[in-house]
């Protein structure tokens, strides 16, 4: 059963979020259709999902994507990568923090959540400050998440207080068929963290020698920071001028925290994008490597092209027939079956009880 503080705890977090998302940047979605603009390098971007890994069906329709439909459109397109006779795109999937809190879902610590989490083909997870409030959760997801993700749970600058450590990964290189990628995962400079955790300031992590390290003696062809802060924080900026000292090779930054759609250019080499919040959005963004190069005639809109997905079966449905006008069918056999798998957690927890019904009509995307 939900408790008091529970709810409004749900209550300000959709309250905040809706403020939020009036200072919504979205000017930038370009008019193509249903057709993914394509590259070498290809993100699906997921960020503040804040557990409504069930969509939005029962109050707003038209949001009716849960995770088992996130997973079949990632599974279709990873076929049509796939079936590519050409070695020259990857597909990668990103999550950007703050899968905690939101929803009935969301415990403390999130032992019904993570599971279910773990049946998403992530490539590279990002720390959000919602997991970081509660001593339990941190214990909990240390033990019993991060490990699962082989290296690819990355924690740039928090630390787990009783040993110092970083709590997953400082980094990882991406490696695909054509791409090789240097992925950092940051936080915002965040005071309210549990007792047992630590977070450094973004301004003295890229100083320390693991961060130039990394830059001066991993292989790679491009950069991805994940970056849990807004679209246009000056931390962003931050981390650009620091990695700008060792290369001007094309960096991509997905941002979040803000709960908006957005859009900045950087440098002509480097944007920021920010995919929404709570299951409204699927984000994608893609680059070429080589293309996206410093003295290079293309605008860095042209170099790093992207689209906001909103979640609606109907669209993902259209978008892999535009990818691949043989495809006609949204579900794959593992997504029906983690939809199946949510549903049945929630009737377990009690989550579809109605215990309330407002009297008042209320339309939460009205301003997204």
């Amino acid at each position: 059963m939900i408790q008091l503080n529970e709810m409004f705890a749900i209550t300000l977090l959709l309250l905040t979020s809706v403020a939020a998302a009036s200072k919504d940047d979205s000017s930038h979605v370009p008019e193509s259709g249903f057709a993914l603009p394509w590259g070498t390098v290809n993100l699906l971007v997921l960020t503040d999902v804040h557990s409504w890994i069930t969509g939005h069906e029962r109050h707003e329709s038209n949001m009716n994507v849960d995770y088992g439909d996130v997973l079949s459109f990632v599974q279709r397109l990873h076929r049509f990568v796939d079936s590519q006779q050409q070695d020259d795109m990857d597909l990668y999937l990103v999550m950007n923090g703050d899968f905690m809190d939101g929803t009935g879902l969301s415990t403390r610590p999130p032992k019904y959540l993570t599971p279910l989490l773990k049946q998403m083909p992530f490539d590279v997870i990002n720390l959000g400050n919602h997991e970081l409030y509660d001593n339990a959760t941190i214990d909990f997801i240390l033990d019993e998440f991060i490990p699962d993700w082989n290296g690819h749970y990355l924690t740039s600058n928090s630390l787990y207080e009783p040993t110092g450590e970083a709590l997953g990964n400082q980094y990882c290189i991406l490696k695909g068929r054509a791409s090789t990628i240097l992925t950092f995962g940051f936080l915002f400079n965040f005071p309210g963290h549990s007792k047992n955790t630590i977070v450094e300031n973004v301004e003295d992590v890229v100083r320390q020698s693991w961060f130039q390290h990394a830059l001066t003696n991993e292989k790679y062809d491009t950069i991805l920071v994940m970056a849990h802060m807004h679209v246009t924080d000056p931390l962003v900026q931050v981390i650009l001028d620091a990695i700008r000292q060792h290369t001007d090779c094309s960096v991509a930054f997905v941002t979040g925290h803000t709960h908006l759609r957005g859009y900045e250019v950087l440098d002509e080499n480097s944007v920021s994008f920010e995919a929404g919040r709570f299951l409204d959005t699927i984000g994608f963004m893609s680059w070429n490597p080589a293309d996206a190069a410093i003295g290079s005639p293309l605008s860095p809109e042209e170099k790093f092209p992207h689209l906001f997905i909103d979640t609606n079966r109907d669209i993902l449905t259209e978008i892999l027939h535009a990818t691949d006008n043989t495809t006609n069918t949204l579900q794959t056999m593992e997504g029906v079956r983690l939809t199946d798998k949510i549903h049945t957690t929630q009737d377990e927890m009690g989550l579809l009880e109605t215990v309330g019904c407002s009297t008042c009509v209320l339309t939460f995307y009205s301003n997204r």
